[in-house]
């Protein structure tokens, strides 16, 4: 969602964002959080797989 709130402040006239705009920092705030978001889940879904990997490696056989 803030992805995509960050891609609805890019001028598609000019291809990006207009520097000094209040888009350019909504478009900069948008983006940092979303992107902040992703690695954030990339990591939880990496200590979930470890964590199914100890619990599958510790059953018995």
């Amino acid at each position: 969602m803030l992805l995509a709130k960050a891609a609805r402040n890019i001028d598609v006239g000019v291809g990006g964002v207009i520097a000094g705009t209040p888009q350019e920092r909504e478009f900069d705030r948008a983006f940092g959080r979303g992107s902040e978001a992703a690695g954030n889940a990339v990591n939880a879904m990496s200590r979930a797989v470890a964590t199914a990997e100890e619990i599958e490696g510790s059953l018995p056989g």
